[in-house]
């Protein structure tokens, strides 16, 4: 078996280890016909295109699949740890620049949603605040798209105002104080009902 092959896109010939392997469920034990290099440069040109529909597909995958967007955050944390050095060259090459790009498209979201949410009241306690302190909290029953603050970055389209609508449905609008406590009250839960604590509690005391 020969340990090179041809690259069907660049018409380069490269080692087997630069062609990734085809899906399992498609073709098990065979490798990709286009290089990864040709394969990268293709998904990043299509994404650029098709960048609102590429985010929307994501998180209705993450919405509809929790444990699909933890697998994606666990992968990122890890690729991070195992690659540190150029995780910090990237983020100097890319990010900042990256982020003052985009700066003016995140205030337009920004404002967006204060035009359209300020002097709503808190849904807890039910009184009225600036909107610098105001949080849109994921309801624990609802399955989490995307941390919205986070999602301020991308540009003011159409697209993207309604998959951050979308995200807000699962959402409630509250005070920073009490969003503390929301998460206050919610960690305990969750400590209470951990398998260590149940077993601490079945103990016999005495």
């Amino acid at each position: 078996m020969s340990d090179t092959k041809i690259c069907t896109k660049c018409k380069c010939e490269h080692p087997l280890g630069y062609f990734a392997w085809q899906w399992q469920k498609k073709k098990p034990g065979k490798r990709r016909a286009w290089c990864k290099a040709c394969n990268t440069e293709s998904s990043s040109a299509w994404y650029l295109k098709n960048r609102a529909r590429a985010d929307a597909r994501d998180t209705a995958r993450r919405r509809a699949d929790p444990a699909v967007r933890k697998a994606a955050v666990a992968r990122k944390r890890q690729w991070r740890k195992d690659n540190p050095e150029r995780t910090k060259t990237e983020n100097r090459k890319y990010g900042m620049p990256w982020h003052r790009k985009h700066e003016k498209n995140r205030n337009k979201i920004q404002h967006y949603l204060e035009d359209k949410y300020t002097r709503t009241p808190c849904l807890d306690c039910g009184d009225t605040y600036d909107w610098v302190v105001m949080d849109f909290d994921h309801r624990p029953n609802e399955s989490k798209g995307f941390t919205l603050s986070k999602h301020n970055s991308y540009k003011r389209t159409l697209e993207n105002i309604r998959v951050v609508e979308e995200e807000i449905k699962v959402c409630d609008l509250v005070c920073s104080n009490c969003h503390r406590v929301r998460t206050h009250i919610l960690r305990q839960h969750k400590t209470h009902n951990s398998p260590n604590a149940r077993k601490q509690d079945a103990q016999p005391q005495g």
